[in-house]
């Protein structure tokens, strides 16, 4: 009795792959999309102010749609957050580079480590005087939303001084009683203001000067 023979194999479609338009996925298109409306907003906000910016306006600048802008805001606030937050992201990031930095450099000179974190910082704001203008004035009084937001970036900066000052006090190089969040929000409100109110003037002293000042400054709370 003849054997049966094997069913013949049937070979299956390859799997489609999802791509959109040009050859660009729909997901990379839209971080496209969002990341220029991002960058439109930076801007607008940082130039001509946040009040005076149209969503009309940041569309044409990012060459989207407003249907696509809803797509990813609901409200031009929401992509004044997310450009809040993209500033202090990139600028806290670059506080713990550099005080991170320092402790290698200096041996955990406290000065050292102090003035690297206040010079990274005004750097970062300085590089792009938009960011400045944002982050200090055009988030200001906007809603209670954005001023908790806002709040809690302060805070946030407050516990990183908090978090690299807690090693000094313990190895006795700087006053432990320095070590709490009130100081360390005062410690950063002073940074603050002092950026701000370099922001907003028209004949301005050196970054350099003024983060000479504020080190000045954190030095004599720490040796206090």
């Amino acid at each position: 009795m003849p054997r049966n023979s094997d069913p013949p194999h049937t070979a299956q479609p390859e799997p489609r792959v999802k791509r959109g338009y040009g050859g660009i996925s729909a997901a990379d298109r839209d971080a496209m999309r969002r990341d220029g409306l991002v960058a439109a907003a930076i801007a607008r906000f940082g130039e001509g102010g946040y009040t005076a910016t149209t969503i009309e306006s940041l569309c044409g600048d990012a060459r989207v749609s407003t249907r696509d802008f809803y797509s990813y805001f609901k409200t031009k606030e929401d992509l004044l957050l997310a450009v809040y937050d993209h500033i202090i992201e990139q600028s806290m990031n670059a506080v713990v580079q550099a005080v991170s930095q320092a402790y290698e450099r200096a041996e955990g000179d406290p000065i050292g480590v102090i003035r690297a974190g206040i010079n990274a910082f005004a750097e970062s704001m300085a590089r792009d005087e938009r960011w400045a203008r944002i982050n200090f004035i055009e988030v200001v009084g906007v809603s209670a939303r954005v001023e908790r937001r806002r709040r809690e970036a302060i805070h946030d900066f407050a516990q990183l001084v908090k978090s690299f000052t807690e090693p000094l006090a313990e190895r006795g190089l700087i006053d432990p009683t320095i070590v709490s969040p009130v100081t360390s929000v005062a410690m950063v409100g002073a940074i603050h203001e002092t950026l701000t109110d370099w922001v907003i003037q028209r004949d301005r002293p050196s970054l350099e000067f003024i983060v000479d000042e504020l080190t000045a400054l954190f030095e004599a709370v720490i040796r206090r």
